[in-house]
């Protein structure tokens, strides 16, 4: 049976944007150099869907600024899934849950969390990305739901929430002291379109998906199940799109994800999720390679002036098996 764990990580970085706010000032949004959490929201699970191996407060602490968050509904309480696996982190509750919803965990919600951080840290900014939208059981993520979660994001991060600006800049937000990017995907069906007064950000309308799921398409067999083949594969398939134009290409109004996250297929549990054990092998390669492609070189490091910038690495156990080095956002830029 996979277990809960907690591995050494290196949570040094809580205000590394303060630091290098001179470096960033300038940057837009969408070309910022952020490390992003995959199904941030499923830490504590003794199942093999955990997918982190810290709480949001840490992951935050370790330098993590983009967050993929999965959502269900159980009666008015708003908390984090992965697949079919629950949880008990709780972004938020309606007025008449709220008591009940925290008694029943013991636990601060996670929109307390990241909103008591950027209190605390006035020049951090973070993207929260909700998707997945379900309910708990036989319930329906509702109409009703669905109005509710928009709420709540606004009132727990009331003043901090980036209007919708294609060319605005880290230093325009932090200025403006707006810190919270809220998007959500589109088939939410309370979305209420890309109007700045809304306060919440479409991804049609800001995000570029880019995954590299081709390997599927093109190999099979003991390829498919081959890990450290799909490593390869996908790094190269992203430097290629990094450097070319066309209508496929990195769209630098938009925000878009290096994700160091593949198909396990090939992975044993060996007593921890399999994400545990594909971050581990997966996690310390895609840092490499975008520091590299950050930096103007390819992966290879040989310096190549056509690359463009990537925006988001996204992994699964944030801060962990990276080392110092690797692990230090200031070395993004």
């Amino acid at each position: 049976m996979p277990q809960t764990v907690t591995v050494d990580i290196i949570d040094h970085y809580p205000d590394w944007m303060s630091k290098a706010y001179a470096a960033l000032e300038n940057v837009s949004l969408h070309e910022l150099p952020l490390a992003g959490s995959h199904d941030a929201g499923a830490y504590d699970i003794s199942t093999g869907s955990q997918a982190q191996g810290a709480n949001i407060t840490t992951q935050l602490a370790c330098g993590f600024r983009y967050f993929d968050f999965r959502v269900c509904v159980n009666n008015g309480v708003f908390y984090a899934v992965h697949g079919a696996a629950t949880t008990n982190n709780n972004y938020a509750a309606i007025a008449s849950r709220r008591d009940a919803a925290f008694k029943e965990t013991g636990k601060q919600f996670i929109f307390d969390d990241i909103k008591n951080f950027c209190k605390s840290h006035p020049k951090e900014l973070v993207i929260l990305h909700f998707s997945h939208f379900v309910g708990s059981g036989s319930q329906k993520f509702s109409n009703r739901d669905e109005k509710d979660f928009a709420q709540l994001i606004r009132e727990y991060f009331s003043g901090m929430l980036i209007p919708r600006h294609r060319w605005q800049s880290y230093g325009d937000c932090i200025r403006a002291g707006q810190q919270v990017v809220a998007i959500v995907d589109d088939d939410a069906t309370w979305y209420p379109g890309p109007s700045d007064n809304a306060g919440l950000w479409s991804t049609k309308d800001c995000f570029k998906d880019r995954y590299s799921n081709k390997y599927f398409d093109i190999t099979g067999g003991a390829a498919f199940n081959n890990l450290q083949a799909k490593i390869d594969y996908t790094l190269q398939d992203q430097e290629d799109y990094l450097m070319r134009g066309g209508s496929d290409h990195r769209d630098p109004h938009k925000f878009w994800v290096t994700q160091a996250v593949l198909n396990y297929s090939a992975v044993p549990y060996q007593g921890h999720s399999q994400n545990y054990h594909g971050a581990k092998v997966m996690n310390p390669q895609f840092r490499k390679a975008y520091g590299n492609w950050r930096q103007g070189r390819r992966k290879d490091g040989t310096p190549d002036s056509n690359l463009r910038k990537p925006n988001i690495l996204l992994m699964d156990y944030a801060g962990h098996f990276l080392g110092p080095k690797l692990n230090d956002p200031l070395h993004l830029f």
